[in-house]
């Protein structure tokens, strides 16, 4: 009898661990977390009935409690929290299902559409051309101590738009726009601040400081002047830039509720991020601008010294290529990826 018993509360067992494996097995084969869960249950049910049906709650709640035991003994992993929703970064909403969830699922999800992993590509080009002529404006003592307030204020510009990427393809595409429009904030004080000191206005120099420092003023619309009067951009095209990412901060745009509204979704959980593909194409839209117009100044504060610049030329190549096609990863790279993947690459 014992032995019997003993038989069968292993079956149940194995039954009960067996539908983990057969959960990952139906999820390979392409079902939903969701569809796979419950397919796995129902199988598993089955087995148990063929074992001892009457002490399966009684080995699940064992096997509950000595889960708990083993994740305070080896430690436990916060982004995978299983007491607090919110905190799951991989989570899956339990509403809206795949689409929807922890941010580092998003951007998982991101990366896995073809758009979305070109566009990621391409933004991090746009970010390191960026990069690499401030590399070099370092390199060139000369230019870097004429224009260090330029310098340091496009240093946290670059910040800001490396931010808004990882926000974007974490399905944050409200609070990218909102980051985007900082980095632009930042780059006309700049502009601003360094025209004064390049006139020799030291008193208001300090004062106009103060009051950036304070917050009383963003020194945007004062930086778009001087950018203006000097003829490096369109002010009007800029100032229609800023208005549309300035919503942004202002009201609801490209976030949850628009797709609630318009594509008749179901809320997800408040917490959860969400992938949408135009949602991106539009983010992405403004990024390139953003780029545009921070090395148009770039080029513009740094003329005389242009030819020093080798990366200006690259920034242009890849601004350039990017305009004309959106929707392929741009082969500057010799990246393994751009050459095995399943649609076009622009060669270069």
């Amino acid at each position: 009898m014992n032995r019997l018993k003993e038989f069968t509360d292993r079956y149940t067992e194995s039954a009960i661990l067996s539908a983990v494996r057969l959960k990952r097995y139906w999820i390979a084969r392409g079902f939903s977390e969701a569809e796979a869960t419950t397919k796995a249950a129902n199988q598993a049910v089955g087995m148990m009935k063929a074992g001892n049906w009457a002490r399966s709650k009684v080995l699940i709640i064992e096997i509950e409690e000595m889960c708990r035991a083993l994740k305070k003994r080896i430690g436990f992993d916060c982004m995978l929290c299983s007491f607090m929703p919110c905190l799951d970064l991989y989570r899956k909403d339990e509403i809206r299902g795949e689409e929807a969830g922890g941010e580092l699922h998003i951007l998982n999800l991101s990366l896995s559409s073809p758009i979305g992993s070109a566009i990621y590509h391409n933004s991090g080009l746009l970010l390191g051309s960026l990069e690499d002529i401030l590399v070099d404006l370092v390199k060139e003592n000369e230019i870097f101590f004429k224009k260090k307030y330029l310098h340091i204020f496009l240093w946290h510009s670059l910040r800001d738009l490396k931010a808004s990427i990882f926000i974007a393809f974490c399905g944050r595409y409200r609070q990218a726009l909102m980051t985007l429009r900082s980095a632009l904030e930042i780059v006309f004080a700049g502009v601003y601040l360094q025209s004064l000191e390049d006139e020799g206005k030291k008193d208001k120099l300090e004062k106009e400081w103060q009051r950036w420092w304070k917050k009383k003023s963003s020194l945007f619309s004062e930086g778009l002047k001087v950018v203006s009067e000097r003829r490096l951009l369109n002010q009007q095209e800029v100032g229609k830039l800023y208005g549309v990412l300035s919503k942004a901060v202002h009201k609801l745009v490209r976030d949850e509720w628009e797709l609630i509204i318009n594509k008749d979704k179901n809320p997800s959980r408040p917490s959860s991020a969400f992938y949408n593909e135009e949602f991106i194409q539009d983010w992405f839209d403004k990024l390139i601008q953003v780029v545009r117009i921070i090395k148009d100044i770039l080029s513009g504060v740094i003329a005389e010294h242009q030819k020093k610049i080798e990366s200006m030329d690259f920034a242009d190549r890849i601004i350039q290529e990017i305009q004309s096609d959106r929707k392929n990863r741009l082969a500057f790279v010799d990246c393994p990826r751009l050459h095995i993947n399943s649609y076009n690459v622009q060669k270069t």
